[in-house]
């Protein structure tokens, strides 16, 4: 079974953020991007086509899958993506892979760096919380080489006997 994926997002980059009278507004005015979400549905139904799963539409974007039709027909945006995005070049970005942000040709601030979901250019189609977190940690780790710090990660056993990455050591 292929499930739980949102197709909720926008390939437009948009959005923006502003303040009005000390409050934090957002206007997306093409959050909702029916072509893109038809297309990302389109290539999980495919891929679980080829695993031989179903495919279950999220529930959000379907709201006829619930019995009784109990919830509203929404779409909407849970994790705010790009505005900061990750590029090789400052003319079509506004970071670097390391989360530096840049400051002309083959130059960035010595000390700025962005490492959340704004470097990540466009949506995703799936939950970006992993995507998030993985480019976060590997900025980490690459911030650390540049100045010669050392990240000691600890490893334990899982119930299930698994070896993982515990909290680094500094």
């Amino acid at each position: 079974m292929l499930g739980g994926m949102s197709t909720y997002g926008s390939r437009d980059q948009n959005g923006q953020l502003k303040l009005s009278d000390g409050r934090l507004c957002i206007d997306f005015p093409d959050a909702i991007d029916a072509d893109h979400n038809s297309q990302v549905k389109a290539v999980l139904r495919h891929a679980a086509t080829n695993m031989k799963a179903t495919y279950i539409e999220d529930p959000l974007a379907n709201p006829s899958v619930i019995k009784g039709n109990a919830m509203p027909k929404v779409e909407a945006t849970i994790h705010p993506l790009g505005g900061c995005i990750m590029s090789d070049s400052y003319e079509t970005g506004v970071v670097n892979h390391k989360g530096q942000v840049w400051l002309g040709p083959s130059k960035v601030y010595s000390n700025l760096y962005v490492t959340d979901g704004a470097i990540i250019p466009t949506s995703l189609g799936v939950n970006p919380l992993l995507t998030i977190s993985a480019l976060a940690e590997r900025i980490c780790m690459l911030l650390a080489a540049d100045h010669g710090w050392t990240i000691k990660y600890t490893k334990t056993k899982t119930s299930a006997g698994a070896t993982v990455k515990r909290v680094p050591e500094w």
